[in-house]
């Protein structure tokens, strides 16, 4: 299989239809589908999985899309997921947290409301459970290592994102260890098609600031999972929003150590309390380059009307001249996992 498409019969057998009711789907638009220059459909994972949440379809065969056998036949709770998933992660039992997770995205949620909802509650409770000396430290790390894992693993088989020229680049600061929270931003950014660039974790201000100047991104991101002393985070926010601001992009700061007290000290172009509200501001920021681009479009259309006609001889053009290419505009600025999404 194709690790990052699908043909119209492998969806159509793991849908148990007809192929040609695949392809027909795909022709009316209804499936989003691209044709190989052999003129063969490919059609993305998350294209199929965002159809059947839309229509209500259910998956017959998912071990056919490489899902696991038990794919979108779940009808646990939240609560029980959580519990299942702590239990999981505990015992590093790899393939039941794979179901877990692949059950919930294959069910149509994005991966902010996996991290939101699921991950960073379960991942907390493991915290505590470390910090009261009921765990070893290594089985926390473990369980981030797992998770990291099957995040690879998905996006490496299923994520056939396309970016709409949106570049962002991000990473924590040094001394932040945590990988896990920034995978997921990057994940988060992917899904939104935009360009993402994962720097790392556990990096210098100085080196994230000539990541800035280099790359010159529409914006940069920065996850803060450790409690650095507010003194050098405030000193470090500083330098990389002057960076930013050099270079026109927005910085955005977010993460568990951040404490709503620490934000007046703190150096950013917006703040992020977690994952569903990142997800908004890139909604956001989408939506304003959009209109950006209209309204320039509409501009230079008025503008070219109000010129006089240009003298005309023979066999000349009209005069007139083509619209200019739309500016990327620099302005700034979901349904929990248990609710049932409207019809398409």
């Amino acid at each position: 299989m194709d690790r990052r498409s699908l043909s119209p019969k492998q969806v159509a057998s793991a849908l148990g239809i007809s192929e040609s009711t695949v392809k027909r789907w795909c022709d009316r638009g209804w499936l989003p589908a691209e044709t190989t220059p052999g003129g063969h459909r490919r059609i993305t994972l998350q294209a199929v999985l965002e159809f059947i949440q839309r229509r209500h379809l259910r998956l017959v065969r998912p071990e056919v899309l490489d899902l696991p056998s038990t794919t979108g036949k779940s009808k646990l709770t939240l609560r029980r997921r959580r519990k299942l998933l702590l239990q999981a992660l505990l015992e590093g039992k790899r393939e039941a947290v794979r179901r877990l997770l692949f059950d919930v995205l294959a069910a149509g949620h994005r991966p902010g409301q996996l991290a939101d909802e699921l991950i960073a509650p379960v991942m907390h409770r493991i915290g505590e459970l470390w910090e009261c000396q009921q765990l070893e430290i290594y089985r926390e790390r473990l369980a981030c290592r797992l998770l990291e894992e099957l995040v690879y693993e998905w996006l490496a088989k299923f994520a056939g994102y396309q970016t709409d020229g949106q570049t962002a680049v991000g990473g924590t600061l040094e001394g932040d260890l945590y990988t896990l929270p920034a995978l997921m931003v990057h994940w988060v950014l992917l899904e939104n098609h935009w360009h993402s660039i994962l720097l790392g974790s556990n990096l210098p201000a100085e080196t994230l600031c000539q990541a800035i100047e280099q790359h010159k991104p529409r914006l940069f991101w920065l996850s803060i999972s450790h409690g650095e002393d507010l003194d050098r985070l405030a000193e470090n926010s500083r330098r990389i929003f002057e960076a930013t601001t050099a270079v026109g992009s927005h910085f955005v700061l977010g993460g568990r150590a951040i404490k709503r007290q620490h934000l007046a000290r703190l150096w950013y172009s917006s703040y992020s309390p977690d994952l569903r509200h990142f997800e908004m501001f890139l909604q956001t920021l989408s939506e304003s380059r959009q209109d950006s681009a209209l309204k320039e479009q509409g501009e230079d259309k008025t503008q070219e009307a109000r010129k006089p006609p240009a003298p005309q001889t023979k066999g000349s053009a009209s005069g007139l001249t083509a619209p200019k290419p739309p500016a990327e505009n620099r302005e700034s600025s979901s349904s929990s996992l248990e609710e049932q999404p409207p019809p398409g």
